[in-house]
């Protein structure tokens, strides 16, 4: 996922975002103990497609994410708020 010179994208048809705070704490909990106890958290595949860019903003690559967008999502909200 943290290929240099792509871009991720959810794509329009995809269902709207909508994890409730208990799903978002639920994995929250998840990373917190993975970490404590030093052993690695599943936390699901990824699937997307991959398609050429013309280097646009510095990306070479745009991967649309056809599942697992709630995750990413969710992942990546934790990151900005860390």
């Amino acid at each position: 996922l943290g290929a240099a010179n792509t871009k991720m994208a959810i794509p329009v048809f995809q269902r709207m975002y909508t994890w409730s705070p208990w799903q978002c704490e639920e994995l929250w909990e998840d990373i917190i103990n993975a970490g404590k106890s030093g052993e690695t958290h599943f936390i699901g595949s990824i699937i997307y497609t991959s398609e050429a860019l013309d280097g646009t903003n510095g990306a070479n690559e745009l991967r649309s994410i056809v599942d697992g967008q709630q995750r990413t999502t969710t992942v990546t909200l934790l990151f900005i708020a860390l």
